[in-house]
This record gives C-alpha cells, structure tokens and sequence, in this order.
C-alpha cells in the first residue's frame, strides 16, 4: 500500500495537484485497495480530466445549514474531500450538475461508516475500548496499469545527475545514496 500511496501521490503533485489534496487522494486510493478493487482506473480517470490550466479553488459551494449543494463541474480530485467532509458534519450533499466519479468517491467516503470512528484516549492512557482491524494489505496490481499510473508520478520527480548525486539530492528516478 505504501509503493501505491507514494505512486499516486507523486502523480497528483506531478499534475499541479495541491499537496494536501494530493494526500487525500492517494488515501482514497488505498481504501479502494483495501476494498479488494482495482484503485488504479478511477486515479487515471481523475487524472486523464485534469487539464493543464485546471484552477484549484474555485469549487462553488452553498450551504443552506443542513444541505450542501455544490454548483459548476470540479475534478473529482477537489470535490470528493468536500463530500467526504460534509458528509461527517451530516449535512446533505447535492451536485448542480455532473456528479464526479462516484468510484474514486467511495475511496473518500468508506472510512466514514458506522464503526470506523477513532477511539478516544482516556486520560489514564487507556483505551475505553480496544479494537483491531486492518484497512491495508497487499493487492495484485496489473503491470500495464501500475506503468500508467507510473507516467504521472515521473512527472513530479526529477531525474538524477552526476551533479545531484554528488550534492546529495535524494529525489532522482534512479536514486543511488
């Protein structure tokens, strides 16, 4: 899980992604991991839409006290961590127009339900209640998607030279310290 969240992340920053968004979504892309389905198509999808004059930012959002209605057409990548948030305020959300992918929505929306929520930490330092469950594992990845997904996340890395090696940079494609 960590190869694919480093993967999808560095592909976010790679297409102009803000950091913060580009996190959340290589969560989401985790979580539809760990849900036994391929993560790789819809993080292509969002990626393919992105164009490259894309302005972060500009969601247009109006809330009324118990509804959120999101108007214009926004990257699935920008909006999803808003649903996902409304969603825990327990407001009602409604799209004005075209709904983002609802498949990469479930990678935000899943950690939401019933019986995920954090465990509060008691003051004595124990734990009211102890539960275990394991949101990662491995998953078998196609090789023709993980190259894919691999053309975004180069975007963002820099290639290494003899001059960088020997300064020290560790961020090349081929780092060697």
């Amino acid at each position: 899980m960590n190869e694919l969240q480093f993967a999808v992340r560095w592909a976010a920053l790679g297409m102009n992604v803000p950091p913060g968004l580009a996190d959340e979504f290589a969560e989401a892309a985790a979580v539809i991991a760990s849900l036994e389905a391929d993560p790789i198509a819809p993080v292509i999808d969002a990626l393919e839409t992105l164009s490259a004059d894309y302005q972060w930012g500009k969601l247009q959002l109006e809330s009324d006290g118990s509804d959120l209605h999101i108007h214009g057409h926004a990257s699935a990548i920008e909006t999803a961590p808003v649903v996902s948030d409304a969603v825990r305020l327990q407001l009602r959300v409604e799209f004005t127009s075209k709904t983002p992918d609802t498949e990469l929505l479930i990678g935000y929306l899943h950690p939401l339900k019933p019986g995920r929520e954090l465990v509060p930490w008691m003051p004595d330092c124990l734990f009211e209640r102890m539960t275990t469950t394991s949101a990662h594992h491995g998953i078998e990845l196609a090789i023709d998607d993980w190259a894919a997904l691999w053309h975004y996340t180069t975007r963002a890395l820099a290639s290494a030279t003899a001059a960088s090696r020997l300064s020290g940079a560790g961020a090349g494609l081929n780092d060697t310290d």
